[in-house]
């Protein structure tokens, strides 16, 4: 368990090449506080060189963020309330990368898509410009090299894939949560 002030786990890796590309960032959650400061349970942070992060934000909503430079990025939000305190939530985002400039991501709770969002947040948004190579923390944002925005609560199952899911791989991973998606054989 996770205690919201100092637990992380550094996964020794800044995944910079998964990032930029199609992937898929996948965990099940069971936060023991929705509210407040946001909690991330996955993310590295450089405003200078990229950051990604997929996070609980206050009220309970999921945010999921791939960011280039300051106020250059593309995210998602869902909607107040999609997180529930002290519930399991198995959440998905991918990313759908069709270029550099453009991608879409969608956001999964319990093997639903809740949000597909195709628009990045700034006009000057581009993947090639994603060079971070700080690594990837679990349970907190590594925001260069120190950790912030801790997750309290449960967390298991924590996957990163370099692929997006298909809302079949995201239904199969729900529904089988001892399995791996990408190798249900179909």
């Amino acid at each position: 368990e996770f205690d919201g002030v100092s637990d992380y786990l550094d996964t020794g890796q800044s995944f910079s090449g998964v990032i930029t590309e199609s992937h898929t960032m996948s965990a099940w959650i069971n936060p023991d506080r929705v509210t407040g400061d946001a909690q991330a349970f996955l993310g590295t942070v450089d405003i200078w060189t990229g950051y990604q992060y997929f996070r609980v934000d206050s009220l309970g909503e999921l945010r999921y963020t791939i960011g280039t430079t300051t106020a250059q990025d593309h995210r998602a939000f869902t909607a107040a309330g999609t997180i529930e305190l002290g519930t399991w939530h198995h959440v998905v985002a991918t990313f759908n990368k069709s270029s550099a400039t453009a991608g879409t991501i969608t956001i999964y709770v319990n093997g639903v898509s809740v949000l597909s969002d195709s628009t990045p947040a700034n006009a000057g948004w581009n993947t090639d410009n994603y060079v971070n190579e700080f690594n990837l923390y679990i349970g907190a944002r590594n925001q260069e090299d120190t950790a912030s925005q801790f997750y309290e609560g449960k967390m298991a199952n924590v996957q990163v894939w370099d692929a997006a899911w298909s809302a079949d791989d995201v239904t199969y991973a729900y529904l089988n949560p001892e399995q791996l998606a990408l190798n249900r054989g179909g």
